[in-house]
């Protein structure tokens, strides 16, 4: 399996792409930036199974500023971008330390959102639970 890991804070991606690549063996792309995670997924459009999207991002030319609610909502602008580059075709799952993500403002484009304070481990089950999903 390989996933798309688009977050801008790197110690705490790092620990979970360490995660997902040594203990379940899966490859994990991480970009740092709006701008360098469309870019990924462009390369790799084909191959990509899963991405994992942060919500709260520091915005870049791919993301404006003010559009994003100074970075509050960049993850949610970019989420459109991702849905018409991949025809609706791959999972996306926002990540966020936010507490008021409504289910309007992802729905019919993301799969779910999940707190960034589950271990490594539950993402796991749950990016698991999805690809099962979407492959049967």
């Amino acid at each position: 399996m390989k996933i798309l890991l688009i977050d801008d804070d790197a110690m705490w991606a790092q620990g979970l792409v360490n995660y997902l690549t040594l203990i379940e063996g899966w490859e994990v792309v991480l970009r740092l930036s709006p701008t360098d995670g469309v870019a990924a997924l462009q390369e790799n459009r084909n191959d990509i199974n899963l991405i994992l999207l942060d919500i709260m991002m520091s915005p870049d030319q791919e993301i404006d500023e003010e559009a994003s609610n100074m970075g509050q909502d960049t993850g949610l602008l970019l989420l459109n971008s991702i849905v018409e580059l991949t025809g609706g075709e791959v999972p996306v799952v926002l990540l966020t330390t936010r507490q008021d993500v409504e289910r309007s403002q992802y729905e019919g484009k993301a799969c779910l959102y999940l707190q960034k304070s589950q271990t490594a481990s539950e993402i796991a089950n749950v990016i698991r639970g999805i690809c099962d999903e979407w492959t049967s």
